[in-house]
């Protein structure tokens, strides 16, 4: 089985290391020093139960890649058309394609670009930094969930699953993917928009009771808008949401704020634009994700 990941951040450069680690064949796509720096001494993960070394191997660009069968996209969701387009080669029918991305609609972006290609919705849980060239940081969960977003058993998805864990990947299939990914979507809604819009870490969010309370407040606004569309989402998700941040790290950030105090894109339209962007559309006011997508937007212009 072939596999390429598409991104080598603090993502997708731990997980490809972690595939490379559990004798996986992975190709990681790395442009520049830091691709240079991984063909030549690896890729270093400094990881929070250890550091180790892998040795994926390295190509520049997508266009550099051969017929996969396995891609998983760890870009930003602002760059998913450039990739899903210089990726034609590397796809063919029996190619899956998993979206990792923060966001709701990751893989219909890329299905539209890549029909022929069977395309995935998938969320990861963890904390991962670029931290140097040829160097990533991860911790937290570490873990990824992915899935048929139009059946509820997909034996090749479960197979994928199974084959990443053999090799000692964080990997879950789930049947009810949709569910999932609002559920991640709710939690980035309300973490990236309040440690971004608070240039806070999120500890201090949890520890300020007003804060804390619009922390919450506009996670809820995410649920109305997803229990609107028929996901089977109850009030829940708001305690997974509130216990992740309360368990987190209190130093962490998000990575729409790192992005920003690193004057970077932001991927404020794919999570609170389309939140709200939804919300009109179902009749959910989310006047709070409203501020925070204004805010954010003008902020980094």
């Amino acid at each position: 089985m072939k596999i390429a990941v598409v991104g080598a951040g603090g993502v997708g450069g731990f997980f490809a290391a972690a595939m490379s680690r559990g004798g996986l064949d992975v190709t990681l796509v790395a442009r520049g020093e830091h691709g240079e720096v991984i063909s030549k001494n690896g890729l270093l993960v400094k990881d929070c139960d250890g550091d180790f070394v892998a040795r994926p191997r390295v190509v520049a660009s997508c266009t550099d890649l051969e017929a996969m069968d396995v891609i998983f996209l760890t870009v930003k969701s602002y760059d998913l058309v450039a990739v899903a387009d210089s990726l034609r080669r590397a796809v063919n029918a029996k190619t899956i394609i998993v979206t990792l991305q923060n966001g709701i609609d990751n893989a219909d972006i890329v299905h539209k670009a890549l029909p022929q290609a069977q395309v995935c919705p998938g969320v990861a849980y963890i904390i991962g930094e670029k931290l140097a060239a040829g160097i990533v940081g991860s911790s937290g969960q570490r873990r990824m969930i992915f899935g048929d977003a139009h059946k509820q058993n997909n034996a090749k998805l479960r197979a994928l699953a199974d084959r990443l864990q053999q090799a000692g990947v964080n990997a879950v299939y789930a049947s009810e993917i949709m569910a999932e990914i609002w559920s991640k979507f709710i939690l980035i809604v309300a973490r990236a928009g309040m440690t971004s819009v608070c240039r806070s870490s999120i500890g201090r969010i949890v520890d300020d009771p007003l804060a804390h309370d619009l922390y919450l407040r506009t996670a809820r606004e995410a649920l109305l808008v997803a229990q609107a569309m028929g996901v089977a989402l109850d009030d829940s998700v708001l305690d997974l949401v509130l216990n992740i941040g309360v368990r987190s790290d209190p130093h962490s950030k998000s990575s729409m704020l790192v992005d920003i105090e690193h004057g970077r894109p932001t991927e404020v339209e794919g999570i609170h634009g389309t939140l709200v962007r939804l919300a009109k559309e179902q009749g959910i006011a989310v006047p709070l994700n409203e501020m925070i997508c204004a805010a954010i937007r003008l902020g980094t212009k």
